[in-house]
């Protein structure tokens, strides 16, 4: 299923629980932190996304649902099996690296989070409008493992300017999740892989995000 409104995901329900392959973001022990800006500017333009997780070689993936809400299961392969439906936001994140010369470099990064952090986000955006404007001091608040981890953006000051911590307009133009973060099968793939617990390898089923070239 393709991107969803924002205002769609009160009819989904939710269980709890991809870019060259450093594309996802991450801060693996409690208070590490990270400098980023949020390349979004408002909710709108929010990655949303309804999803099931699928084990592929081992490693848990993500593939799109092929439902709406309001569409029986039996349209979706993966809902007919019983396989739970999941929402999740794909953060487009810019994140700054410090290097030896004292100049910061960003990297384009996805961070993956459940619904609770639609709200989260969507406050940040009516609050620092337009977004993507501001540079937020992202810190991590549980230990590598806790499931009760959460995250905590922090607005700094404007000397955090775009001079030192440099972006482009193309960098609001991010790749959708769909089609890199999450795996987009059509209906056929999802029923061979409930079959067989695999997709057919009839091409590569390594759907990562295609970075851009840095802009000149």
């Amino acid at each position: 299923m393709p991107k969803i409104s924002v205002d769609d995901i009160s009819q989904y329900s939710s269980s709890s629980n991809g870019g060259s392959k450093a594309s996802f973001f991450a801060l693996k022990n409690d208070k590490d932190y990270a400098f980023v800006r949020i390349m979004h500017t408002n909710k709108s333009d929010f990655d949303v996304n309804v999803v099931h997780s699928v084990v592929v070689d081992g490693k848990q993936k993500k593939v799109n649902c092929l439902r709406t809400a309001s569409e029986p299961t039996a349209n979706c392969p993966l809902c007919a099996a019983g396989e739970r439906i999941q929402t999740r936001m794909y953060v487009h994140l810019l994140q700054y690296t410090q290097q030896q010369d004292g100049t910061w470099v960003a990297e384009p990064k996805i961070f993956d989070r459940g619904r609770d952090y639609i709200d989260k986000i969507g406050t940040l955006a009516e609050t620092y409008a337009p977004l993507h404007a501001t540079v937020f001091k992202v810190v991590r608040n549980g230990k590598a493992g806790d499931q009760t981890t959460t995250y905590e953006f922090l607005p700094m000051p404007p000397s955090y300017s775009a001079d030192v911590y440099p972006y482009y307009e193309d960098d609001l133009q991010y790749e959708p999740a769909l089609g890199s973060a999450v795996w987009d099968k059509n209906k056929a793939d999802l029923e061979y892989y409930v079959e067989n617990k695999e997709f057919p390898r009839t091409g590569d089923n390594a759907n990562d995000v295609q970075r851009r070239p840095a802009p000149t």
